[in-house]
């Protein structure tokens, strides 16, 4: 307080991310000459990260406004990258394709993933559990194994949620397996005749 007299403040914030914010204090009484720190805490969720403004306005019983400007900078503690290699594979049946799956850890904090593979049964992850770093990339596969007379298009879906965080990402990797083992068989001669007893 600033000025001559006691004084009584309100406080509020104004901000796109209000909702975040609390303020540690909606109302003080201040001497002349007297001081009060006044907090700002931010709780965000776990897919927004970037730089967010807030005003703090400040109203007295004296009819004095003022507003302080700050940031808010929100880090990308627990977000990451995945892909396969490729987006679709052609393949014969009763052959074996292995896919790699690339998984990156941007984001400040080590971190441990689940992946989960939902598709046809003979699609199968060699790993199902990944742990890295900040800054670190890991990779583990994916085994195609289609057994005899598997035919057709198949989506094979994977599913990644981080343990910190719980940012769940998912990614289709389309499969077309084709019959490549095949024969046929025909009569030469349908109308063959010969006599009794004959050989």
């Amino acid at each position: 307080n600033t000025g001559n007299y006691d004084d009584k403040y309100t406080l509020s914030l104004k901000s796109e991310v209000k909702p975040w914010l609390t303020l540690s204090q909606e109302k003080i009484d201040l001497k002349p000459g007297e001081e009060r720190v006044i907090g700002v805490t931010a709780k965000t969720s776990c897919n927004n990260f970037g730089d967010y403004l807030f005003s703090l306005n400040v109203d007295s019983e004296s009819n004095v406004h003022s507003t302080l400007d700050n940031k808010i900078a929100v880090e990308n503690c627990f977000d990451y990258n995945f892909n396969f290699e490729k987006e679709y594979v052609e393949m014969c049946e009763h052959s074996l394709e292995e896919v790699n799956v690339n998984l990156e850890n941007t984001a400040v904090r080590a971190n441990n993933y689940a992946l989960k593979l939902e598709g046809p049964g003979w699609a199968n992850l060699k790993n199902k559990e990944m742990t890295l770093g900040s800054g670190v990339s890991g990779k583990t596969s994916l085994l195609l194994n289609p057994s005899y007379r598997v035919e057709g298009e198949f989506n094979a879906i994977l599913n990644v949620k981080g343990g910190k965080g719980e940012i769940v990402k998912e990614k289709v990797l389309r499969v077309k397996v084709k019959k490549c083992n095949d024969f046929s068989l025909d009569i030469i001669d349908a109308q063959t005749k010969i006599c009794q007893g004959t050989v």
